[in-house]
């Protein structure tokens, strides 16, 4: 039998390689303003039911930039993963996280679309080592991911990433029951990210409650656990890092 809980320490690889994945990288080229209309005028132009209104749309602004656009991002993300692979990179822990095409930002309708057959590309042209996992706002959410024919076979499709948090920046406890339940009934890792600004503003013993507290969770649930950091800010030292790592240690089981 497997460890009650396993904690991964996520090696300096890519892991969360945000910046590489393709609407991380168009939010940048067109900015959180441009974007949403490139997306909106192409959506009302590819559903447009009739020749007259496609006209119309094309009137108000160009429904190809859209599409061309991601078209050239995602070979860019497929790029910087190539790159890094060459400089001598593990992919290993590695995602395309793009936080930009989760609610509130874009509707998962439009996610599934619009942008995740471009995310499924560079998984397939990346040997299919980099998690295109899409990061939703809660656990139920979570679940509907598992009807997905990709994302359901994935590991690291649970994460409290985007779930909300409390003023501190960490993730509100009570989503951690159900997300370690429903990791357990697919047979899934509980991916904990310990958020930067929590990081950077909490104390040590603060940081080594909330470790203990996640540890013993997974391990009396009997799942498999991931903590990781995410999102780090400027002013956050290396040194609580560590720490963090130290406390998964301490308190996982290998």
């Amino acid at each position: 039998m497997r460890a009650a809980a396993t904690l991964l320490l996520l090696l300096p690889s890519l892991a969360h390689a945000g910046p590489a994945a393709p609407i991380a990288v168009i939010a940048t080229l067109r900015g959180d303003r441009d974007l949403p209309t490139d997306l909106r005028i192409h959506r009302d132009y590819t559903e447009a039911k009739d020749q007259a209104t496609r006209d119309k749309i094309r009137r108000f602004g160009n429904p190809d930039i859209y599409p061309a656009i991601m078209e050239l991002t995602t070979q860019v993300s497929i790029r910087l993963f190539q790159l890094a692979v060459e400089s001598g990179l593990s992919l290993m822990g590695s995602a395309l996280v793009d936080q930009y095409a989760s609610k509130p930002i874009m509707s998962r309708e439009d996610y599934f679309k619009y942008v995740h057959p471009y995310r499924i590309r560079a998984w397939e042209a990346l040997g299919r080592k980099v998690n295109p996992g899409y990061i939703v706002p809660s656990p139920q959410e979570a679940g509907q991911n598992m009807q997905d024919p990709v994302l359901g076979k994935l590991q690291g499709s649970f994460t409290n990433y985007i779930f909300p948090q409390t003023p501190e920046g960490l993730t509100l406890p009570e989503y951690d029951q159900p997300m370690l339940e429903m990791a357990r009934k697919y047979k899934q890792s509980y991916m904990y990210m310990v958020h930067g600004k929590y990081l950077r503003d909490a104390s040590e013993s603060q940081l080594e409650a909330t470790v203990q507290r996640i540890c013993k969770m997974a391990t009396e649930a009997r799942v498999n656990l991931t903590v990781s950091i995410a999102s780090v800010p400027p002013g956050a030292s290396v040194e609580k890092a560590n720490h963090v790592f130290k406390l998964v240690e301490k308190y996982g089981r290998y």
